[in-house]
């Protein structure tokens, strides 16, 4: 599974089980969703809010997510300095929270007025050397077609 990163820290996610998306070259797989992240704590630039999305049915459940969070995360930890994780889920979105809770986060508040759920994850303790094993797998580099992109690869 490979991502290809973004300044604005937007990871766009392939499936190797479908075919390159028409128009974007040969990268290892169909483009089915992205994840996100976003450094909008002014005080505090290690906390960072993190969202997916698989957009591609037919990609879902399939363990891609929790793979591309864990790369992901291990990248932020690594090469951004990221400490907390933030995800703001849906109260509906059953899939989503328990995705969440399966990598270690913890639900720490609820807003009935945008209907969502806030989980945070500590990096700290086996979660920190978690991510610190993963970190140790990436593979970063350039793709030719793009100047600006670089690929993110767990090898």
């Amino acid at each position: 599974m490979c991502f290809f990163v973004q300044p604005e820290c937007t990871f766009i996610l392939l499936d190797p089980a479908l075919p390159d998306t028409e128009g974007t070259g040969q990268h290892g797989g169909g483009m089915i969703g992205d994840v996100n992240l976003f450094l909008n704590d002014a005080n505090d630039p290690t906390v960072a809010e993190i969202e997916i999305m698989i957009a591609v049915k037919a990609s879902r459940r399939k363990g891609l997510a929790f793979e591309a969070l864990t790369i992901f995360m291990a990248y932020a930890v690594k090469y951004l300095g990221i400490t907390c994780f933030q995800a703001k889920i849906g109260l509906g979105n059953q899939s989503s929270l328990s995705l969440f809770g399966k990598l270690g986060y913890a639900e720490v508040s609820t807003s009935k007025i945008f209907n969502e759920a806030t989980l945070n994850l500590q990096i700290c303790g086996h979660i920190k050397a978690l991510m610190n094993e993963q970190a140790h797998k990436l593979k970063i580099g350039q793709y030719e077609e793009a100047d600006q992109a670089s690929a993110l690869c767990l090898g």
